[in-house]
This record gives structure tokens, C-alpha cells and sequence, in this order.
């Protein structure tokens, strides 16, 4: 049952992590990440913002489901906790890589990052805690 409390709280924390994150990258990318020597097969910017906007709705999606679909339980919580920490983890490379415009921090900050990504990915079309 689709429920309108849900599906407000979805938004506003996914809402709420995109606007930190824009406010981490500021000028950067039209300054500093644009005077970067990429390799020649790096996509072009318009295609990583697509991917940004998915990121968010997937997000969203995912953080509705654990709140409305999904029973009260201790994996629930750990769920959750991972996809808050997976939002967090994406403001971080935000941070570490326009805000301090470090290529090498950015890098670092993807693995625990990935590993978050990898748990909660979807095993046999369920998610590991889902």
C-alpha cells in the first residue's frame, strides 16, 4: 500500500543529500573539473548528470521500499542504515573530489563506498536485507 507520509520522507532525504552534495561541488565543476586532462573515452558531462538524476530516484525508490514495504526488524534497521550511509558516501566523493578537488581522495572514498553498493545490490532478485 503506497502510503503519502512514505513517500515524503523518500524525497526530502534524498532531496536533502542532493543539495549538500551541490553545495559541495560549487564551482568546480566548471572550473576545475573542466580544466582536468581527461582521456579521450571519458563520457560527456551531460551523461554523468543523467546518471546523477537516476541515482537520486533510485535512491529514493530504494528508501521508500525499506520504509513502507518491509516489516520492523533488525535487517530492516541495517538496510536502512546501509542506504543512508550509501547517500552519505556519496556526498563524501562530492566533497573529497570537487570540494578539496582531489582526484586521489575522490578514488579512495569509492571502495567503501562500493562495498555499501555491493551489499545492498540485489541477490536472486532480492536484496541482501530486503
Amino acid at each position: 500500500m503506497i502510503t503519502i507520509k512514505s513517500i515524503l520522507i523518500s524525497i526530502s532525504v534524498v532531496f536533502f543529500f542532493a543539495v549538500v552534495g551541490n553545495v559541495f561541488v560549487d564551482d568546480a565543476l566548471t572550473v576545475w573539473y573542466a580544466n582536468l586532462n581527461k582521456p579521450w573515452y571519458l563520457v560527456p558531462l551531460w551523461i554523468f548528470i543523467i546518471v546523477g538524476i537516476f541515482y537520486y530516484i533510485m535512491s529514493g525508490i530504494i528508501l521508500y521500499r525499506q520504509i513502507n514495504n518491509i516489516s520492523e526488524s533488525k535487517l530492516r534497521k541495517i538496510a536502512l542504515i546501509l542506504t543512508i550511509s550509501m547517500l552519505i558516501g556519496n556526498e563524501l566523493w562530492n566533497y573529497l573530489f570537487f570540494g578539496l578537488k582531489s582526484t586521489f581522495l575522490g578514488f579512495i572514498s569509492l571502495i567503501p563506498f562500493s562495498i555499501i553498493v555491493v551489499t545492498l545490490a540485489p541477490k536472486k532478485n532480492r536484496c541482501l536485507f530486503i
